[in-house]
């Protein structure tokens, strides 16, 4: 059993009278989105794609989300740390990686994934430059050297 949205005979949600939308019991077959779910984390169909990956993997983790992005960092740093990267004799530049670094990082796998290019070091010219694999906002973003 699920709670779906009432519909009236015109096909638009019922609402009482306060003004909120009524609910009933229906069995389900297939999936159904969580409705408090979605209220919680103010996600509508208009939403913006990177308002659910938000929701879905946020920076920090809460009590409802088992991954986040900060635990992939540190994984990633302690990983690092693990095979000498912080040792000046290998890599003089180490940096550890920070959240919006790792948030910039995900997004350009998931443009790589969209519009594949032979190296990802392609998108980090611009579209003058090249104009079949070059983008503009990874230049603003990484730089030439990304």
């Amino acid at each position: 059993m699920s709670k779906v949205v009432k519909l009236g005979q015109t096909g638009q949600p019922l609402k009482d009278r306060r003004g909120k939308v009524m609910y009933e019991k229906e069995i389900r077959n297939e999936g159904q989105a969580n409705v408090p779910w979605l209220n919680k984390h103010k996600l509508t169909k208009e939403s913006e794609h990177h308002e659910w990956l938000e929701a879905l993997l946020p920076i920090k983790t809460t009590e409802q989300s088992s991954v986040s992005i900060c635990q992939w960092k540190v994984f990633a740093n302690m990983r690092a740390v693990l095979m000498n990267a912080d040792m000046a004799q290998y890599y003089k530049s180490f940096k550890p990686i920070t959240a919006d670094e790792y948030k910039q990082f995900i997004a350009l796998h998931i443009l790589q994934g969209l519009c594949p290019s032979l190296r990802i070091s392609m998108k980090c010219t611009t579209q003058s430059e090249d104009p079949v694999q070059g983008n503009d906002l990874c230049f603003k973003i990484f730089g030439r050297r990304g």
